[in-house]
């Protein structure tokens, strides 16, 4: 792939002096002359233009134009703002240097395209989409060789100059800047007529510094990469040693020739640059727009329904609002709740346009609440007060026909959630010595499903009590939709979440982030565990009973984990847990035990419920890591008998595992002994940040520890510390291991083969036959540390019958001073049933092939964030959003585009972008992406929401 470097900044001013061309637009109505030479070699004339707040500027004109396409032919403020800023913030259109002087025809090319672009951002439109990649032709004419990406420049060379042979396509170059991409120059021999290109800045410089008298800069041809990578391949340059010129070939076959055939007249002087192979599939991303109402959007998430009914959940606070505390944050703010938006692209609406989209419904309706307790939130600032009812954020997960929200909230009046009536609250707090001694009530889980495609909700349920801090809540579904079942719309949904009865934990590691994410807990942290049945041929429920019908039926919750083992009291000498009344809470009330379980993750194929969680080892302090355990259980197990409770280690017990996320599929998509699971963690000798690899293990042919491969000893549900630590289970695939030169004989490598390198925010996506997983990678910790490595993504293709692929590098940021944050690998639906029956997109029954599976398609989308210390305390800022795509299962990938317009104060913007969230239509062909945006200057921060799609050459 390409590589990225450290970019100029843009200049935010009208530049003084410019060079514009006097080019018929519709949407250009004045500009400076310029004269115009023969069409294949001529440039702008130089031009005196003064900005002045009497004179109209180019951006003026060009906003002229934009408002005559506008319905009442004026431009609302607020758009002539923006197209005014994005004008300024256009190098392309509005600055030219000496030393980019460009032809009339490739000027004219450019503005029209950004005036396209500019008018779509203003209208919300969408008015077509030109390829960044086009062919580069090759000329051969009496002096040497022309190169050219421009179609008009192409034309006009063809017409009017005979004695210049087209050859054909040489190679492909993008049009336009692009991620890592560098400027090809194109310098005119004045004496002998030929051109030399080349994108090395010291050699563009030199000749312009020193041969100014016989070379002319005609500024950029095409843009194309330094460095190779996936998908490009070198371009050879050979200098003609009887009349000076040059040639470029991206042929190999033709390169070998020259070499053999014609050594006598041509010299290779190596690698000029690189070029695609073929012409790529192109991202097109259309203009992001703000989608909530508020100032405080935190959190979005999307799911696409089968229909293409867009769902977004987000965090917001709604008005009247009262402050709390952040503890990760370590600020106050306004309570938020969780806002859904829905949105169904049609033939009239884009979902590009904030009317498009649903008014919002506010589905956890407790921000405006109150605790029924008193708690001293502010510490030594303030008096004890209640607490609003502030939520953490959104969950959400779609199965069939039933979209189902979970979240956390510091609103918990039920202090008994299995029962019919609403039970006195039993809600408890802690104290945090470390923020100023404030008492921060714990939380409790909450849930609520849509049956509508989000247009209508269920009212909110709670799932736990307040009595032990609830954190990281998940769900998951198994809803037929196969028409021609008897369990066609029935199924089952599970639920997940950690509680620890000692409050959730700051964190411990040096560096930023504040922990009370869960990560951290104390002895006695439970994984708990409910489900619902679900019916939908039932008649809908009543006002007042959406949780206790055949229609929908949410059983109470269970404890699904064995931490606390009947033990009470308090982890050290002093109590920080505290009742509604402001006193402590008694310790003979307060569980306790030896491990630990956090972060679970929660599935279910069929009716067999999957949970996956990190856990303590309960060693008495002789092992600080934790065990990766696992679960695969009937849905409506009893679990207070559950044999089970222990869960079944799959890590390697040596070792400190973490963060076990897993990918699920039908027996039916598997295929017969197929990957129904995917199952993969962090693994490593070391804990808060140490050295680590990656490592999975593949459920083939069924669910349970018996089918793990590679495999796991028959013993590993256990709870002895002792026991587990013998376990002689073999490891799981070491997939991260010396990735830059890693072939399959690396799999069985041991963390410490190389104790240098790291792996982390490992994704995936399991398809058929085919599962990739992605990783970020840094080859050495130490130099990360000091800003000489950094992070990029990495992904690895499993098939079930060739084995796994080696490792590639997707991002390729080359720039030390940049790093990947927070990656996202996702795949494409199913088909739709309707539109699609046979899934076949030429099928005579299908009404719309983009409602067609195509699994080869794999999107990658990740944010930026700067490299800096891990004892900095501010940590990393967070910069831009960034997407590609493959359609060839991974083989690769299209040229990476910014997701994200912002992207952050490496750049000078002060705006920032971080953690999309992303969804595709069946063939791919269309994505949805969300994320949160930021302003450094004032903290708020928004919903921002884009839609894009893929052009296939």
């Amino acid at each position: 792939m390409n590589t990225i470097e450290n970019p100029a900044l843009p200049a935010l001013s009208y530049p003084r002096k410019m060079l514009l061309s006097c080019i018929a637009l519709a949407a250009l109505t004045a500009c400076g002359g310029g004269q115009q030479d023969d069409p294949a070699t001529s440039r702008l004339a130089s031009e005196e233009f003064v900005a002045s707040a009497s004179e109209q500027g180019p951006a003026a004109s060009i906003l002229e134009g934009l408002a005559e396409q506008y319905p009442n032919g004026q431009l609302p403020k607020e758009k002539a703002a923006q197209a005014a800023l994005d004008l300024t913030q256009s190098p392309a259109v509005l600055t030219y240097t000496a030393d980019e002087e460009k032809s009339v025809i490739q000027l004219a090319e450019e503005v029209s395209e950004w005036v396209a672009n500019a008018t779509r951002k203003v209208l919300g439109q969408k008015l077509g989409t030109t390829p960044l990649y086009r062919p580069v032709v090759r000329f051969r004419t009496p002096s040497g060789y022309f190169y050219s990406v421009s179609p008009a420049e192409i034309d006009a060379i063809a017409s009017q100059n005979p004695t210049w042979v087209r050859e054909g396509t040489a190679m492909y170059g993008s049009s336009q800047t692009n991620w890592g991409l560098s400027p090809v120059y194109r310098l005119r021999n004045n004496v002998t007529g030929s051109y030399i290109y080349t994108i090395s800045e010291a050699e563009k410089q030199n000749i312009v510094d020193n041969l100014s008298a016989t070379f002319t800069l005609e500024g950029p041809a095409w843009y194309s990469s330094k460095s190779p990578g996936t998908g490009f391949k070198p371009v050879y340059r050979f200098r003609n040693i009887l009349n000076g010129s040059y040639l470029w070939t991206g042929s190999e076959t033709e390169k070998d020739a020259i070499v053999a055939t014609y050594s006598s007249v041509y010299t290779l002087e190596g690698v000029a640059f690189h070029t695609p192979i073929s012409a790529p599939n192109e991202v097109f991303v259309e203009m992001p727009m703000k989608l909530n109402d508020g100032i405080l959007g935190d959190k979005p998430k999307i799911q696409r329904q089968g229909d293409g009914t867009l769902v977004v959940a987000y965090g917001d606070s709604p008005a009247g609002a009262g402050m709390v505390y952040d503890v990760k944050g370590q600020n106050e703010r306004a309570a938020r709740d969780i806002f859904v938006k829905t949105c169904k692209p049609t033939a009239t609406k884009t979902c590009d346009l904030f009317a498009d989209w649903s008014a919002p419904i506010n589905v956890s309706n407790s921000a405006l609440m109150a605790s029924t307790g008193t708690f001293d939130w502010k510490g030594t600032l303030g008096a004890p007060s209640t607490y609003p009812g502030d939520i953490d954020k959104p969950n959400i997960k779609t199965s069939g026909p039933v979209i189902t929200l979970t979240w956390v909230s510091k609103y918990c009046p039920d202090g008994d959630p299995s029962t019919v009536a609403v039970e006195p609250s039993v809600q408890r707090a802690v104290r945090y010595l470390e923020r100023d001694d404030r008492v921060i009530p714990f939380s409790c889980a909450w849930t609520s499903y849509s049956t509508t495609k989000g247009a209508s909700w269920s009212p909110a349920r709670q799932l736990s009590s307040g009595e032990r801090d609830a954190i990281q809540d998940a769900s998951s579904g198994s809803i037929s939709t196969d028409t021609t079942s008897a369990s066609y719309n029935k199924g089952q949904i599970v639920f997940s979440w950690q509680e620890d009865p000692q409050g959730l934990k700051l964190g411990e590691s040096d560096g930023p982030g504040d922990g009370a994410s869960g990560a951290n807990v104390n002895g006695g942290t439970d994984v708990w565990y409910s489900y619902a049945t679900v019916d939908l041929t039932q008649p809908a429920p009543a006002p007042g009973s959406a949780y206790n019908t055949a229609y929908y039926n949410l059983h109470p919750s269970q404890r699904m984990t064995d931490n606390w083992t009947g033990q009470y009291g308090i982890n050290g000498t002093v109590n920080y847990i505290y009742d509604g009344s402001g006193a402590n809470v008694a310790e003979n009330s307060i569980e306790k035990g030896q491990a630990g379980a956090a972060r679970p993750n929660i599935g279910i194929v069929g009716s067999t419920a999957i949970v996956a969680y990190e856990e303590t080892k309960g060693s008495n302090g002789l092992d600080d890591g934790k065990f990766v355990r696992y679960h695969a259980f009937p849905y409506n197990t009893d679990l207070s008998t559950y044999a089970g409770k222990a869960g079944c280690i799959i890590s390697d017990p040596a070792k400190n595992a973490r963060r076990v996320r897993f990918l699920t599929q039908s027996p039916a998509d598997a295929g017969t002994g197929g990957i129904q699971i995917g199952i993969f963690w962090k693994e490593g000798s070391y804990d808060k940040g140490g050295p680590s690899d990656i490592r999975v293990r593949r459920g083939m042919g069924g669910l349970q520890p018996a089918n793990m491969v590679p495999a796991v000893d028959a013993n590993c549900v256990t709870s002895d510390y002792a026991t587990a630590i013998g376990l002689p289970s073999a490891k799981g695939d070491n997939i991260s291991s010396k990735a830059p030169t890693a072939t399959t004989a690396n799999l069985t490598d041991d963390t410490e083969a190389n104790y240098t390198e790291n792996a982390l925010a490992h994704r995936g996506v399991l398809r058929g036959e085919d599962m990739w997983i992605g990783y970020n990678y840094t080859g050495d910790l130490v130099k990360l540390w000091a800003g000489l490595d950094n992070y990029n993504f990495w992904i690895r293709r499993f098939n079930k019958t060739t084995g796994w692929d080696n490792p590639k590098n997707v991002t390729n940021i080359t720039n030390k001073g940049i790093n990947v944050r927070e990656p996202r690998i996702f795949g494409t639906p199913k088909s739709n049933q309707t539109s699609c029956p046979t899934g076949n997109p030429t099928d005579a029954t299908t009404t719309n092939p983009a409602d067609c599976q195509n699994p080869n398609v794999v999107y990658l989308a990740w944010g930026t964030q700067t490299n800096v210390s891990p004892y900095d305390p501010e940590g990393g800022q967070d910069l831009g959003e960034f997407i590609t795509v493959s359609r060839d299962s991974a083989a690769s990938f299209a040229p990476v585009v910014k997701l994200s317009a912002v992207q952050g104060v490496y750049w000078g913007d002060q705006e920032s972008a971080y953690e999309s969230q992303n969804v595709t239509n069946p063939d791919g062909s269309r994505f949805y992406s969300v994320w949160n945006q930021k302003a450094l200057a004032t903290g708020e921060t928004q919903v921002e929401y884009v839609s894009g799609n893929v052009l296939v050459p």
